[in-house]
């Protein structure tokens, strides 16, 4: 682990301490720039080459104006968003409406309890239209929902190499920093600056309690990084 990193400045020897950089907390003093050319030209060119050098993962072509988060591979959002609307009551009934109303549809009637069987589920899932009506109904109802201007919207889960590029144009936008780079290994990647004395290490997609466990799931760091002029 690095305690701490020293370079020379113009005035001398300069000790450089690490610290955290909380993204979410900060988050205000970025939203200013999120509609910067430099900010949305870094984003595009990102995940339109997050999505060419992975197309299995993402057979949907990245398109400007998509919601990066929706690009995440992993259950995260899927797994947060509905395991807050199963104890939304207000959900629960605007979807069964919705089953019935599809239903209705369908078939021109309405639906019977005792038809809530397997194929029925299979034959509702098959249509685009459901798709797109539970997509609204939880944009609706969940208070979590990724909402355009949000850190949640740029949480592109499995992606952290490509978002940390971004979020480094977004660092050199919003904050006057000395130097910065991208620290990345196999396993994740964040964004470092120097800033007033200080290393800071930032992360869009995590909070950590401590810098070493930032390292540990880093797997380890045996020397400095190379910074680069902002």
């Amino acid at each position: 682990m690095i305690e701490a990193l020293a370079m020379n400045d113009v005035a001398g020897e300069l000790e450089i301490q690490d610290q955290l950089y909380s993204v979410r907390g900060n988050w205000h003093v970025f939203k200013p720039f999120l509609n910067d050319g430099e900010v949305i030209a870094e984003l595009n060119e990102m995940m339109t080459l997050l999505c060419e050098m992975h197309p299995k993962r993402y057979p949907k072509m990245w398109m400007p104006g998509d919601a990066p988060w929706e690009y995440t591979t992993t259950s995260y959002w899927l797994d947060l968003i509905d395991e807050e609307l199963d104890e939304n009551d207000e959900y629960q009934n605007a979807y069964n409406q919705m089953i019935q109303d599809l239903f209705s549809e369908i078939h021109g009637r309405k639906m019977q309890d005792t038809e809530l069987d397997d194929d029925l589920w299979d034959e509702i899932f098959g249509t685009d239209e459901y798709w797109k009506r539970e997509e609204l109904l939880k944009q609706k109802y969940s208070k979590i929902y990724p909402k355009e201007g949000t850190i949640e919207y740029y949480q592109v889960y499995g992606a952290c190499h490509w978002i940390s590029r971004v979020l480094a144009v977004l660092i050199e936008k919003a904050l006057d920093v000395e130097y910065i780079e991208i620290y990345q290994t196999d396993t994740h990647s964040v964004v470092m600056f120097i800033q007033n004395g200080s290393c800071y290490y930032a992360d869009i997609l995590n909070e950590w309690e401590n810098l070493q466990q930032l390292f540990d799931f880093m797997d380890g760091i045996d020397e400095g990084p190379t910074f680069k002029p902002s």
